[in-house]
């Protein structure tokens, strides 16, 4: 509302006129009407969630006209999971699900069991091959090379 006063010059009496304006969108600080109903936006932040894979973001956007928030929602099916930035995995190896490789001797034989994870599906699979140590097994699941290490004979002896 503009209230413009003015002084009649011949009788010194106030005379008042109102003008009204419908400020849809609200007043300025400077007594104008606001052209963006958005300014400031009235609408929450958008929203990312990650649930069983299954990524969704919230977009909401303002009706500069109304101040209306809209929301739109999008979904991304995240085989893999999610990422701490609500971004998809791309490998689903990361962690790695698999154990760890084992190794094992036993009666001289040596079995080595690697497993390997499938970046695509986050499946493991594993593969065992074993090797037949003729003189057994060192700590480090290595064969022994030498059969003599250490000397099963007994000591030398004088007579």
């Amino acid at each position: 509302t503009i209230t413009t006063y003015e002084c009649n010059s011949d009788t010194g009496d106030c005379s008042s006129k109102s003008d009204h304006e419908d400020c849809k969108c609200g007043c300025k600080d400077d007594y104008s009407c606001k052209e963006d109903c958005c300014d400031p936006d009235p609408c929450p932040e958008d929203e990312q969630k990650c649930r069983d894979g299954v990524l969704t973001i919230t977009t909401y956007e303002c009706d500069s006209d109304t101040g209306d928030c809209s929301s739109k929602m999008d979904h991304e099916d995240c085989k893999c999971g999610c990422k701490d930035d609500y971004s998809c995995k791309e490998d689903c190896c990361d962690p790695d699900p698999c154990p760890e490789d084992e190794q094992k001797c036993r009666d001289g034989v040596l079995t080595t069991k690697t497993y390997e994870c499938d970046s695509d599906t986050g499946d493991c699979s594993s593969k065992t091959d074993h090797e037949d140590c003729k003189c057994g097994c060192k700590d480090d699941y290595s064969c022994k090379e030498d059969c003599c290490d250490p000397d099963p004979c007994p000591e030398d002896e004088q007579k």
